[in-house]
């Protein structure tokens, strides 16, 4: 017994349509993640936290989150090792 072209064609639009839906659920899902996590972060709360930095000759230095926040924006190039050894990048990086 053959199947239809129509029958085919409607499965295949059926799956392109469910994944197309299935899509937009977890890029609605990740806008709705993203805006609660912008809102929280917008609404003035305290942030409690340090940063220690450490010199190659043991020098320290602690800024607070207000402190890291004011330094400027920096481009550069950066990468980095693996735990096994393998190098990542160099990638263009801004922050």
């Amino acid at each position: 017994m053959k199947i239809s072209s129509f029958a085919k064609t409607a499965g295949k639009i059926r799956g392109i349509l469910l994944l197309l839906i299935v899509g937009l659920l977890l890029l609605g899902g990740a806008l709705f993640v993203l805006l609660q996590q912008l809102a929280v972060f917008d609404q003035g709360e305290q942030v409690e936290w340090d940063l220690l930095l450490v010199g190659r000759d043991g020098q320290e230095k602690v800024l607070s989150f207000d402190q890291v926040r004011a330094l400027p924006s920096v481009k550069t190039s950066g990468g980095f090792f693996s735990t096994v050894g393998v190098v990542y990048g160099p990638y263009t990086v801004k922050g």
